[in-house]
């Protein structure tokens, strides 16, 4: 891989961390809604509490509806740089580069899924990936220092 081409798939993945780290966040807020119906639904009258239930009453759902609020940000920021790489995949020429770019950097498939879904050899994957990271670069004017 050359360098050009390096930069290139360096730009097409700067959303895969975001990616992840939204994906965590959703399990944990779901693990935070979870929480909130088991803290909510236990009747008073059957607890004994010593101190206050930091995961009962209105604290906890403030503290769920602002860790939505947080996440939602961030989603719409990866989708508006999702956008950003969409529209530079799309001046590519080469519908078969697209595709293969959509599925690896907006999907996030893995080569082996690719491969099936598209039905060519992840070798020939690799070369198509190679020639459109070549014309990525060159539409985010890439330059070597």
């Amino acid at each position: 891989m050359t360098d050009k081409q390096a930069a290139a798939k360096d730009w097409l993945n700067r959303n895969y961390s975001k990616h992840e780290e939204i994906q965590a966040l959703r399990m944990k807020l779901e693990d935070m809604r979870a929480g909130s119906v088991k803290a909510v639904s236990v009747p008073e009258a059957d607890k004994v509490q010593t101190q206050p239930d930091p995961k009962s009453g209105e604290n906890y759902i403030l503290a769920i509806v602002t860790f939505e609020e947080m996440v939602s940000q961030k989603e719409r920021q990866l989708h508006l740089s999702d956008l950003e790489t969409a529209r530079t995949i799309d001046l590519l020429p080469d519908p078969l580069e697209r595709t293969v770019l959509i599925y690896r950097y907006l999907s996030y498939q893995h080569w082996n899924r690719i491969s099936n879904m598209m039905g060519y050899s992840e070798r020939h994957l690799y070369e198509i990936h190679e020639n459109a990271l070549e014309h990525i670069a060159e539409k985010i004017n890439y330059t070597v220092t």
